[in-house]
This record gives structure tokens, C-alpha cells and sequence, in this order.
């Protein structure tokens, strides 16, 4: 799998907005409640899924998982260079990963999460895990809900596999690692998976703040009439 780093200050849309999540009509998502936190101050190795940053290591309970768009119109199209050759010519979706402490990913004071470029496949989508290329496009973690992560933090490494997921027993299996200007950010996770989302990128908080869990994702095919231009280096 090919996994391709994008600087922030290249993603001109992103560094506008933040992220919320808009319901498609579906119930409300009650993520399985986890354990709860753990790890970062005390002597105990976290058993399990987790996220190690700065030397520390913090217990993951969950992993949401939803795409940029809405339910009228459906997944969100950008035409992105991925090859640095100045041409947008590689039409994605753009995906939101997202693994945290406990049940509730808004108010989760523990957590990372990643914004992806995935190639669509004609008009069909593809999904993150079916994927043989991730364009990372955003990337944060957050420790006693804050970000830990600066403005100008710049990323000099990507990497994340996924191994497995499994949508009738919801459980993925992946690990992910960031070099951030802070340090190096990784995710060893394998349990509870909560998808799939529709998110909305919106202005207000900034890109910091979290979605707001609403609705589930309906499987449809992308438009490609109305593909938007996603900015890179």
C-alpha cells in the first residue's frame, strides 16, 4: 500500500474550516463505550490498542471512519496532484480516520485522527482499506482534550496500514505513524470500529475541533460533475 505525506499549509480548503458531520438520515451512532482512558503518566503499559506520543502511551477504545460530503449530493470529488507534476489530474474522496479514548469521539480528551485522499475508481467509491494509495492531507492528535499539535507543526513522515476490517462485526485492525515537528505519532489499533459518516467541511472553530457525530454513510456513487480542486504543494 502506498502512503504519501501532504504538507498542511497546501491544503488551502482545510486550513479554512473545520469538520462537522451532517446526518443522512440514519439513527444516531452509540459507539461501544470502551474502557475509558488510560496510559500517559503512569508506569503501566497500555494492553491493547493505543496511541504513543512524545515517549508517552495512551489507551484507544474506538475508530470512526466517515467521508466528506453530504446526503443529498453524496461523497465530495477533488482533483488532486499526486504526482507533483502541476496537474490536478487524480480525482479522490476525501476521508476522515479517526481513533480515540472511550465512547464519545466530540468530547474524547484523548485521540488522533487523519484526513485522507482516496482515488476514486471510475464513478465507484473506494474505500480507505481497499485502497492501494493514501494521500495524507491533514493530520492531529489531542492529549486532555487539546491538541498537542501546533499551527506550524510541519509533517515529515506517513505511514498507515490497514490490515483488516470487518463491517459486520465492527472491528477494524490498522496502525498509523506521523512525524510531526512535536515527534513522532503512532496508532496501534485493533477493536471497535464506528462507521461510515458523512462529514461536512465548515468555517467556525478552526481545524482543530472535532466533528460532530451524526447520521450513517449510504454507499452511493460519486459525482464527477462536480469535482472541486484540492491544493497541494
Amino acid at each position: 500500500m502506498k502512503k504519501v505525506f501532504l504538507s498542511l499549509a497546501a491544503i488551502a480548503f482545510v486550513a479554512a474550516g473545520s469538520l462537522t458531520v451532517t446526518s443522512c438520515g440514519g439513527d444516531d451512532s452509540t459507539p461501544n463505550p470502551g474502557n475509558g482512558g488510560g496510559g500517559g503518566g503512569d508506569d503501566q503499559p497500555i494492553v491493547g490498542s493505543k496511541l504513543t506520543f512524545a515517549g508517552e502511551e495512551y489507551q484507544l477504545d474506538s475508530t470512526i471512519i466517515g467521508v466528506v460530503g453530504n446526503s443529498t449530493n453524496g461523497p465530495s470529488t477533488y482533483n488532486v496532484d499526486t504526482d507533483g507534476d502541476g496537474t490536478n489530474d487524480t480525482v479522490c474522496t476525501l476521508w476522515i480516520i479517526g481513533s480515540y479514548e472511550g465512547s464519545n469521539y466530540q468530547n474524547s480528551q484523548v485521540g488522533a485522527d487523519y484526513m485522507i485522499y482516496v482515488p476514486v475508481d471510475g464513478a465507484n467509491i473506494v474505500y480507505p482499506h481497499e485502497s492501494s494509495e493514501l494521500y495524507l492531507a491533514y493530520a492531529d492528535v489531542w492529549v486532555d482534550g487539546d491538541s498537542v499539535i501546533g499551527n506550524d507543526s510541519e509533517i515529515s513522515s506517513f505511514d498507515m496500514t490497514i490490515n483488516a476490517v470487518d463491517e459486520e462485526n465492527e472491528t477494524i485492525d490498522y496502525n498509523a505513524s506521523v512525524g510531526f515537528t512535536e515527534g513522532l505519532a503512532t496508532v496501534d489499533f485493533n477493536g471497535y470500529l464506528d462507521a461510515y459518516y458523512y462529514f461536512n467541511l465548515t468555517s467556525g472553530k478552526g481545524v482543530k475541533a472535532k466533528p460532530v457525530v451524526g447520521g450513517k454513510y449510504v454507499h452511493t456513487k460519486v459525482d464527477l460533475n462536480n469535482v472541486k480542486v484540492g491544493k497541494l504543494k
